[in-house]
């Protein structure tokens, strides 16, 4: 029997934005690794930053560059015990 686990959807964590860092809820989408099989070509585990909610402001993540969204998502993998696809 497979025994699963539930991963958070959100973690609190930091973003800089204009060189300012504010602490932040970040939501993801996660998809764990999958190995390869006979039958299955499998696939990375991967992260998607979903949204960034920065105290009442509402989501930040249109404010976000593109390389904060990288280490937002290396932050995740952090969090959640891996280092990430290669």
């Amino acid at each position: 029997m497979r025994h699963r686990f539930h991963l958070p959807k959100s973690i609190e964590t930091y973003v800089t934005i204009g060189g300012v860092e504010m602490d932040v809820t970040v939501f993801f989408d996660y998809q764990p690794e999958e190995p390869r099989t006979r039958d299955d070509p499998g696939c990375e585990g991967s992260v998607d930053i979903t949204s960034a909610y920065y105290e009442d402001e509402g989501c930040i993540l249109s404010e976000v560059s593109n390389d904060e969204i990288d280490a937002l998502a290396d932050r995740v993998w952090e969090k959640l015990g891996e280092g990430g696809p290669e």
